[in-house]
């Protein structure tokens, strides 16, 4: 019966830091959510460094006509997200742009990538790029609205 219970606890710690590595040198990201005309976007970023968020802050604009309806749904500690007029409505489709700015706060990474998906009903991807650090990345984003708020 001991060895059992031996057995099954080294199998879990096993799993346990095999997790760890694995979580640990796989890199992080972010992803704030907004809804645009009622399509959830996420707008996801990531900085190669290993040591995690709370080296790094995002300033995200998305950049969409004043008679969208859209709004921030959620967001990270390490990110503030802005509503800004912009973008272009035209035959049923919106054009938002969503601008990102990652900063370091004391992390040593240098490459950021940034990616805009649909959250849900088959995660569409609108779009993605990459870039320095303050440098700013810029993804264009289309979807179904008639800009009428």
């Amino acid at each position: 019966m001991w060895r059992m219970k031996v057995s099954v606890v080294s199998v879990v710690v096993l799993g346990a830091l095999l997790f760890g590595a694995v979580v640990a040198y796989a890199g992080w990201g972010w992803n704030a959510k907004v809804s645009i005309e009622g399509t959830m976007v996420s707008t996801s970023w990531s900085v190669d460094d290993v040591t995690g968020a709370k080296g790094y802050h995002a300033e995200i604009t998305v950049a969409v006509p004043s008679s969208t309806d859209a709004k921030i749904i959620k967001m990270a500690p390490t990110e503030n997200v802005k509503l800004i007029d912009g973008g272009s409505c035209s035959d049923g489709v919106v054009t938002a742009v969503v601008t990102y700015v990652v900063t370091s706060v004391g992390g040593d990474g240098t490459d950021v990538s940034v990616s805009v998906d649909r959250v849900g009903r088959g995660n569409e991807h609108y779009g993605d790029g990459t870039g320095a650090l303050e440098h700013p990345i810029s993804v264009k984003v289309r979807v179904a609205g008639e800009c009428n708020g």
